[in-house]
């Protein structure tokens, strides 16, 4: 498991209780596969179709919390699914963040769009005014920097600036 997986399994841990239900948007990752052995009854979103226009199936009652682990910068307008989850959903998301020295992931090959693609990086602040204009709470927030074993300027550089933004928030 890597660096980045470690710090949001420890995050997860912290915040949501063992053997609760979880809505994780995306496919099926290494994460989430851990998650679940470790107790958490993890559901995906991609049996619900395209996360960009989805609004049924994540107003159910029973969603307590969501998961959004470096997903919502591919979406065109994370804002829609933010915004339709039912009051009280916790939700704990992970987005990279903008970097001056850094330009936002975008495959060359137009067939691997649209998820390859991030649509965002965010600042700090304007992922948070996002949850926030998304009628969430912010209870914690953590930033790490990142680990990669790559040679090369960029990577170096990576490992002197938080790259990760960890935020746990309360939908209102």
């Amino acid at each position: 498991m890597d660096y980045r997986h470690k710090k949001t399994l420890k995050l997860v841990q912290r915040h949501i209780p063992q053997l609760s239900k979880v809505l994780d948007l995306g496919d099926r990752s290494e994460l989430s596969e851990i998650m679940n052995d470790l107790g958490y009854r993890i559901n995906h979103t991609t049996i619900l179709g395209d996360l960009d226009y989805l609004t049924f199936g994540i107003q159910d009652s029973t969603i307590t919390h969501v998961t959004a682990f470096e997903v919502l910068e591919h979406l065109v307008n994370p804002f829609t699914i933010l915004y339709n989850f039912p009051r009280g959903t916790k939700l704990l998301a992970t987005v990279p963040l903008r970097l001056w020295f850094m330009k936002p992931c975008w495959p060359k090959d137009k067939t691997k769009l649209p998820y390859n693609g991030h649509y965002h990086e965010f600042l700090e602040r304007e992922f948070d005014f996002l949850l926030e204009k998304a009628g969430y709470r912010i209870t914690y927030k953590e930033k790490w920097r990142g680990q990669e074993r790559v040679t090369g300027i960029r990577p170096l550089l990576r490992l002197f600036y938080k790259r990760y933004y960890a935020v746990v928030a309360i939908k209102q």
